[in-house]
């Protein structure tokens, strides 16, 4: 069964978001942003597939291509910009164990990178854990 959540480019839900884009310079850096879950599904909720309702739902950065130079690994992810000084890169965030549809979360990041060649990477993408949608 296919699950209406997924991440947007923006809080209005309207960008859909496969990756995360990184430009990457010679000399590396640091790269933030904001990236929102959720549903335009109306009257729905999802949870943990594992113990719903019970265990939280957990999101992370996962590498579609360890070969492509970004690794999950570099990506720092908390509920908040000011969480993300104390988050440890490659760790999952738990945004809950029930999320109504009418809910946005705001996920940000933080991609730490050393120098690589200079282009647009965008083989990270976020995922959550296992999760089954229902209806509120």
């Amino acid at each position: 069964m296919s699950v209406s959540w997924q991440f947007f480019a923006d809080a209005g839900k309207t960008v859909p978001l496969a990756t995360l884009s990184v430009a990457v310079s010679t000399f590396g850096g640091v790269q933030e942003g904001v990236v929102y879950f959720g549903s335009n599904a109306a009257g729905r909720q999802l949870q943990a597939a594992s113990d719903p309702g019970s265990d939280p739902i957990e999101i992370w950065a996962h590498d579609t291509d360890p070969e492509a130079g970004l690794t999950a690994g570099a990506v720092k992810l908390a509920l908040s910009a000011g969480g993300l000084d104390g988050a440890s890169a490659g760790d999952p965030i738990t945004v809950g164990t029930t999320i109504s549809s009418t809910t946005v979360i705001a996920v940000h990041y933080r991609i730490t990178v050393a120098a690589m060649a200079e282009a647009v990477y965008s083989d990270v993408q976020l995922r959550t854990s296992s999760v089954i949608e229902l209806d509120a």
